[in-house]
Formats: structure tokens, C-alpha cells, sequence
């Protein structure tokens, strides 16, 4: 699995709790789960959730005395997530302008999504006043036991003042008040540190093993797991096991499984999976993909080249990508290891 996407659909309170014990998370209105993401146009890193518990923890003396500090100098207002945004319109703008990377275009995709007009699920919202100017906001997702936060943004100019890391805790008071019993602030990346701010908030943190499929402490970040180097390392296995009996093969990286995402009504059809093993000397295109879980990793796959990659609005070509949106035409074999893989692809070619 590299990534899941569900449909856009009402989610009840209780139905969130289950997805987000998973590892499963909220992007606009529609809960998804993935080993990987794209940051900026080319750089792919591991992603792991996040889960606090909401009880029996507290956050360390720096974080209070950064909440208590605020508390003083803002007004913050918390609840349903509005639709009227003419003050975050601005805000965002700011924002974007300052860190496109993590921001999105139109604040309404968090309330909306991509094709609703009313919410699917329970957004609420935090806000931050300097006066009766907004300085920062935030989007949460409630389930009954538990809440996810989506994003939170703030005034450049506000810099100083950790807002990014002040409504984050605004989230978590409140929903102990609320008497939720778990908090998912998102998610790791294991080769990047900006998302290292969430690791502040307790070290009670755990993280969601998608190979092992239950959550465990974060005690070390460097000895987190690293989903993309175990994918790569495994594709490049089975690669050298082919080379060695003559057949033609090169580990490629597929930067469009997002376009699984855009078309989620047909998102089983297209491949998942950061990197895929081309195979030559075949008449229609065919790849190994490898998944972390399940009980056969290696997928192998014939492939309908409908669209070029050229096609996709973040166009990334170049000689180790694989330059077509991959659409799987049928699913020819599973293996558990390289070596199966391998002699499968070896009677495949009739070799």
C-alpha cells in the first residue's frame, strides 16, 4: 500500500475514530492514508502518523509558557469551521506567499473539499485576534473520541510568536475539554525535519508502523522506519536478481500517484507506489510495484499508457522517472519475495 484514497462521503463521529486509528488522515473532506509524499515538485519523503493521547500527558514547560505568553497578547475564538472567509482570504494570501509548500490556495478545500457544497465532516476552527486584526487560524477534524489537524497558518509578520505552534495547543485544550481521548496532529516526515515541530508536543508520541499496523513510541527519530528506502531497496533487489539473468530493467520513480487523488472515482486503476521496475523486452508495458504490508509485496503489473506524464500539472520528467500516467490494465502475479518475483518474470518472458 502505498497510498488509499476513500470517496468523498459523509463520515459519521465514530467512523473518523476508526480511520484515524489506522493511520488514515484528513485532506479536505476526504480521508486517505499514505507512506509518502511530494514535497515542492520534486523531492519524495516517508511519511509517518502521529497520535498523542489526551490523557495522562502534558506538554513541556517551554510550550506553556509560549500558551500562557499568547493567551495574554491574543484573543482566540474556537468553533464550527465558517464559510464567509474574507479575513482568511488575506491571511492565506500571506501565508502562501511565504510558504507555498505547505499551504493550500483556497482555505474553502479544508470545509468543502474538492466537489461538495455542504461539509462531510465535523471542521472546526480555530482563530487568533491581535485586536480585530486575524493573525493566525486552523482547521481540526472531530470525530467522538478523538480529532485530526489538518493546517494551521499565521502572519509572516507574526513570526516571533510560535502562532503555528499556538494553535496547535488551542486544538489540543480544547479538545480535552471536549473529552476526546486522542489528538493526530498530522504527520511525520522521516527525511525532512519540517515537520519536526509536532514532535515538541509531548513525548508521549507515537507513530502509526504500516508494516507492523499498530502504533508505537517515538523514542528516536533516526530510528524511525523509512517506508520510500525500503520500497527502493527492494525494487533494486529484484532488479539486480533480473540484470544478472538478461533481462532488461530500471528502477523508475512514478512522481503521478496523485493522480489517483484528483480522480478518486477510478483511483483503484492507476498505480500506487513511489517507484516501479520497468520491465523491457515485452509488448505491452509492464512494471513490479512493492507494497509494505500484505503478505505478497510484489505486485507485477500490465499497464495502458493513456496519459503522458506531460499531461500531469507538475510534470517532473527525466532519465530515472517513469514518463507515463499508468493506468493498470490487469494484475498478473504476487510474490513474497525477490526471488519468486524474479523466476515469474522469467517464465513470463518465456525465458
Amino acid at each position: 500500500m502505498g497510498s488509499r484514497i476513500l470517496p468523498e462521503r459523509q463520515i459519521a463521529p465514530e467512523e473518523l475514530d476508526r480511520y484515524l486509528a489506522l493511520g488514515y488522515r484528513v485532506a479536505g473532506q476526504a480521508v486517505y492514508t499514505s507512506e509518502y509524499i511530494k514535497l515542492g515538485k520534486r523531492e519524495m519523503v516517508s511519511v509517518l502518523p502521529t497520535r498523542l493521547p489526551l490523557t495522562g500527558t502534558s506538554m513541556g514547560r517551554h510550550l506553556r509558557k509560549c500558551k500562557r505568553r499568547n493567551d495574554k497578547r491574543f484573543k482566540a475564538i474556537i468553533g464550527p469551521a465558517r464559510l464567509d472567509m474574507r479575513e482568511e482570504h488575506f491571511l492565506n494570501m500571506a501565508y502562501f506567499n511565504e510558504k507555498p509548500d505547505k499551504a493550500v490556495e483556497d482555505l474553502s478545500f479544508h470545509i468543502l473539499g474538492r466537489r461538495i457544497v455542504t461539509p462531510l465532516i465535523r471542521t472546526w476552527q480555530t482563530r487568533v485576534y491581535d485586536g480585530e486584526h486575524l493573525v493566525a487560524t486552523s482547521y481540526f477534524d472531530l470525530g467522538l473520541d478523538s480529532a485530526y489537524s489538518k493546517q494551521g497558518i499565521y502572519d509572516p509578520e507574526y513570526h516571533k510568536h510560535s502562532l503555528g505552534m499556538y494553535t496547535l495547543l488551542l486544538e489540543i485544550d480544547f479538545c480535552r475539554w471536549a473529552g476526546k481521548k486522542w489528538f493526530y496532529p498530522g504527520y511525520v516526515g522521516v527525511e525532512t525535519d519540517i515537520f519536526d515541530y509536532k514532535l515538541r508536543l509531548s513525548n508521549s508520541m507515537s507513530y502509526f508502523d504500516f508494516r507492523l499496523q499498530k502504533w508505537l513510541p517515538i523514542s528516536n527519530k533516526a530510528d524511525l522506519p523509512k517506508p520510500l528506502e525500503e520500497m527502493r531497496s527492494a525494487l533494486h533487489k529484484l532488479c539486480a536478481i533480473l540484470k544478472e539473468r538478461g533481462v532488461e530493467c530500471g528502477v523508475k520513480k512514478y512522481n503521478y500517484g496523485d493522480i489517483r487523488y484528483s480522480l478518486r472515482s477510478s483511483a483503484d486503476k492507476f498505480v500506487d507506489g513511489p517507484y516501479v521496475l520497468d520491465i523491457g523486452g515485452v509488448k505491452k508495458p509492464t512494471v513490479v510495484t512493492y507494497e509494505l504490508t500484505g503478505t505478497h509485496p510484489f505486485g507485477l503489473l500490465e499497464l495502458e499508457h493513456r496519459y503522458s506524464g506531460r499531461e500531469h500539472p507538475n510534470f517532473l520528467g527525466s532519465a530515472d522517472t517513469y514518463m507515463h500516467i499508468a493506468r493498470i490494465n490487469q494484475r498478473l502475479h504476487y510474490s513474497d519475495n525477490a526471488e519468486a518475483m524474479a523466476a515469474f518474470v522469467l517464465q513470463f518472458l518465456g525465458r
